[in-house]
């Protein structure tokens, strides 16, 4: 393994829920920000993993440095688990611990009755 790498990289990985954005009547989706902490000196960069079905499959890479990521087009009322590892040219560090959060209802009037998706 090369010099460069530290394989005791450490990861904190936070998910902050952001709100479900409103234009015209109708919702965007869903976003989460997810954040962590860089413990690396060394990283090339971050890869964020997120479960689909019973698989982890990669849905992102960022910048050395980085401490976030915006996921976004997401279902309401879904559970999301995320996991992020850094990766250099000796190779990538473990996972971080899994993250979960499960999105929120809609606050949007859907159906035109004057009531929030959330409040019916």
């Amino acid at each position: 393994m090369n010099s460069r790498w530290n394989p005791f990289l450490g990861f904190i990985l936070t998910l902050l829920l952001l709100t479900v954005v409103i234009f015209h009547g109708q919702a965007n989706a869903a976003r989460l920000n997810l954040t962590w902490v860089d413990n690396s000196t060394s990283e090339d960069g971050f890869k964020i993993k997120r479960l689909i079905g019973r698989t982890y499959s990669e849905i992102a890479t960022v910048g050395a440095n980085s401490t976030s990521y915006v996921d976004s087009g997401l279902l309401d009322e879904t559970l999301y688990c995320y996991q992020v590892y850094a990766y250099n040219s000796a190779g990538n560090s473990a996972n971080s611990d899994t993250a979960c959060v499960t999105t929120p209802k809609s606050n949007v009037d859907t159906d035109g009755d004057g009531l929030t998706d959330a409040d019916e």
